[in-house]
């Protein structure tokens, strides 16, 4: 990594996201249990994780999730945030939105914490609660690291 940025080809993280990226990617894969879709929110990609499980249709708890790595690694595809809102949804019973926020070195803060409300402000929409059948009070922002940050500011807000 450090050489491909010391040729001036890309910066160093650039190149040790994309390297943990190719490692790591996963495409959103349904099991009986859960369904995986890739999607949007204004413009903001994220993946939803939603129970396939029988039982009477009822609006269900809704986590919005924040990956992290220091605002410049990771992914919400990445196989172990995947693992991770897999057991969420599962065990929770919940509706899980892990947001794909834009990334440092190509966009630096405030970007990611912008990604993050643009995010939020639109899941928080009775179109799209209603979508995921998604009950508003029942709705909790969560996150590790960077994501962490992220979900503590996003519920100030």
């Amino acid at each position: 990594a450090k050489l491909v940025q010391d040729l001036g080809v890309s910066n160093q993280m650039c190149v040790l996201n994309y390297m943990a990226m190719f490692m790591e990617l996963r495409a959103p894969r349904s099991s009986e249990s859960v369904r995986v879709t890739d999607t949007s929110f204004s413009g903001v990609q994220a993946r939803v994780f939603e129970s396939t499980s029988p039982g009477p249709r009822r609006l269900k708890r809704g986590v919005v999730y924040f990956h992290g790595g220091g605002w410049a690694l990771g992914s919400a595809r990445m196989r172990s945030y995947d693992r991770l809102c897999r057991t969420m949804c599962e065990e929770l019973d919940a509706v899980v939105i892990s947001v794909e926020y834009r990334l440092a070195p190509e966009v630096y803060f405030p970007g990611q914490y912008e990604d993050a409300i643009q995010a939020c402000r639109t899941i928080l929409t009775d179109e799209v609660l209603a979508r995921f059948s998604v009950d508003p009070g029942r709705l909790a922002v969560s996150g590790d690291s960077a994501g962490g940050n992220l979900a503590a500011a996003v519920a100030q807000e």
